[in-house]
């Protein structure tokens, strides 16, 4: 069993000892994310992305953690989350859904993901099933800007 809460390399060496086993022997403990992600070179922003897929509840395709929740288990600050968070929507990857303040609700997110890449010099030309980029053979060439921070 592990703990959710993000530790630092040092304090994880120190405080705890891992079980490592053969990742083909992994049969639970584990979910889904889309190759696709890999084009996202900004590490925090994956990071969070990773750990809100971590969180999605299939019954009801929501994820709900409140901020608190999302920097103890990722050790990234208030206003790191915060604009991780504006990245993510502003790549169409989440979607947040504010609640009203003090209702005792946590704000919740829709996850998307990353299906395929068009390159942009392609978007207004007649579009050939072949020009989409196959995200399995070319993920290591791509690198999404994401600079577009406020």
């Amino acid at each position: 069993m592990y703990n959710l809460k993000a530790v630092k390399f040092e304090e994880l060496t120190k405080k705890y000892k891992l079980e490592v086993a053969p990742y083909r022997e992994m049969d639970s403990n584990f979910f889904l994310v889309c190759r696709g992600i890999f084009v996202l070179k900004d590490s925090k922003a994956m990071h969070l992305y990773l750990y809100l897929c971590n969180c999605y509840n299939r019954a009801t395709e929501k994820v709900f953690p409140s901020y608190d929740t999302i920097q103890r288990a990722t050790g990234l600050n208030r206003n790191t989350v915060s604009n991780k968070l504006k990245i993510l929507q502003k790549l169409k990857l989440i979607k947040i859904n504010k609640r009203k303040v003090g209702t005792g609700f946590n704000n919740y997110y829709l996850i998307n993901y990353i299906k395929s890449v068009i390159e942009k010099s392609k978007i207004n030309e007649n579009l050939e099933i072949e020009e989409i980029i196959d995200m399995d053979n070319c993920l290591a060439d791509l690198k999404l800007d994401t600079s577009i921070q406020n």
